[in-house]
């Protein structure tokens, strides 16, 4: 006789037990033989965490976060000529101490303000060169010492060009005066 010939059975009239449970005394049958599982199914996924290479990205963090910081630098904006002016003192050393200013006027002239006129004590010039030899004439007449605290003015009239007015600020440098500012456009 078989093994199967032993299990006890219940008649196929009799109440089962519920949830699919063997009755009492029943042996475990031998598992039926599986169905073919295809090579793909067959292999376990393996399920874990990506940790990405911590090092390379706190690299790749800093490295942009020094590009911005350079490429962030402050820039002279366009325009900006540093210059200072006369430091301001009490009245009565304002009168004995500081010389009279120099001041220069920027004038447009002909079509178009394509040329400009340097007006400076009564003279027009047309030439910065000419401005560069009034200017050093002055500065010798004041003396050796005095000339870094003669305040030159550069007064531009409204329609001027910025480059000129630039170019009177660079006579006056070449002359070596120190003190160099500006009035506004009249």
């Amino acid at each position: 006789m078989s093994e199967d010939n032993n299990i006890p059975r219940l008649p196929a009239s009799a109440p089962r037990p519920a949830g699919g449970a063997k009755p009492p005394g029943a042996a475990a049958r031998p598992p039926a033989e599986a169905h073919y599982v295809k090579p793909r199914k067959k292999k376990e996924v393996e399920t874990t965490k990506i940790h990405p290479p911590l090092l390379a990205l706190i690299d790749v963090l800093f490295t942009l976060m020094m590009f911005f910081i350079i490429a962030a630098r402050t820039k002279l904006a366009e325009g900006e000529i540093p210059g200072s002016l006369p430091k301001i003192g009490g009245a009565a050393a304002a009168a004995s101490t500081t010389p009279q200013p120099i001041t220069i006027t920027v004038r447009p002239i002909g079509d178009g303000n394509f040329a400009c006129q340097f007006d400076l004590d009564g003279q027009a010039l047309t030439e910065p060169g000419q401005l560069y030899e009034i200017l050093r004439r002055k500065q010798a007449a004041y003396g050796p010492g005095t000339a870094d605290t003669v305040p030159v003015i550069i007064r531009p009239i409204q329609a001027a060009r910025w480059k000129w007015v630039v170019e009177a600020f660079n006579q006056a440098l070449r002359a070596q005066f120190k003190e160099i500012g500006f009035s506004s456009a009249g």
